[in-house]
């Protein structure tokens, strides 16, 4: 039986055949972007292997009150696929320069996995710029990190290692990312594999993770944990009660240090909650924004 997240891969799919999404150029690189609504600024920034569509359920509960931004990241998606520039700083410069080129202030960045830590150094960087934080299963914050994605380290054993990861993205793969995996059928997968097998992506994805994770855990320069402290930003940290990826014990003590913040753990969930548990996940936002923005009216 198709559910609901089916029905929208297929207008997805019909959407991307018709040159779906504009373009920015950010330092030579083109990258595609969907805005939609009116309001303050939101920008959800999708993690490791992502593309924007993956925010859809997202995009369409915030753009009723919110201007949302959703990019393909560099080597991600539809976007372009430079020979470098995948470190988490580089990563971070995107962001804070597709920020700069859409004039946008005190944005609310909702930042996935890898996308939460490009987030929080983004915050620390400009504070200026960045009102608010929804983290979503975070990577940087903490140093364990799964074995596949450590493998991948090793000198051509690595690539050979990816290579077989992408051939197993399938049932067997999604129950990784999702506790209860059967929200994700076939054809929704297939959608997915659309865009993870466009040429260039497997090597966009091995650059990302030589440059940020080595054989024993993550580099230091892409942990975050010691700028945590620095953050300013209102902070609402979400996180998958089972999440296999990123495990909640792993990272539950270092939520606990960020500054202004409340977490929230969604019970029966994985790795990606805006996914697998959308009502819930959209509500926590909507709620966090709606008591930010009525805050900021009486301060």
């Amino acid at each position: 039986m198709a559910t609901n997240i089916d029905k929208i891969a297929r207008q997805l799919e019909g959407l991307r055949r018709q040159a779906y999404g504009d373009y920015i150029t950010i330092a030579g690189v083109k990258l595609r972007y969907l805005e939609m609504g009116s309001g303050s600024p939101v920008m959800l920034i999708h993690g490791l292997g992502g593309f924007l569509e993956m925010w859809w359920h997202t995009v369409l509960a915030l753009s009723t009150k919110h201007r949302v931004y959703a990019f393909d990241m560099p080597g991600h998606g539809l976007s372009d696929r430079p020979a470098s520039c995948y470190s988490a700083a580089h990563c971070t410069e995107y962001l804070l320069s597709i920020i700069d080129a859409l004039q946008l202030e005190a944005v609310t960045l909702v930042g996935h996995s890898l996308g939460g830590a490009i987030s929080i150094n983004a915050a620390v960087t400009r504070p200026d710029k960045i009102a608010n934080l929804v983290l979503v299963d975070s990577a940087g914050l903490s140093e364990k990190m799964p074995l596949t994605y450590r493998l991948t380290a090793v000198p051509l054993f690595g690539e050979v290692v990816l290579k077989l990861a992408w051939k197993y993205v399938s049932r067997q793969g999604v129950k990784r990312l999702f506790e209860q995996s059967a929200v994700v059928s076939r054809e929704t997968l297939a959608t997915v594999l659309a865009i993870a097998q466009r040429p260039g992506t497997e090597e966009g994805i091995h650059r990302i993770l030589h440059y940020n994770i080595g054989l024993i855990r993550a580099h230091r320069d892409s942990l975050v944990t010691l700028k945590l402290q620095l953050l300013k930003a209102r902070t609402l940290l979400i996180h998958g009660a089972h999440d296999k990826v990123f495990p909640l014990d792993d990272v539950r003590d270092t939520y606990h240090s960020i500054p202004n913040s409340r977490l929230i753990i969604i019970p029966n969930c994985g790795h990606s909650p805006h996914i697998e548990k959308p009502a819930e996940f959209n509500g926590a936002v909507v709620r966090f924004l709606e008591a930010t923005e009525a805050g900021s009216s009486t301060s």
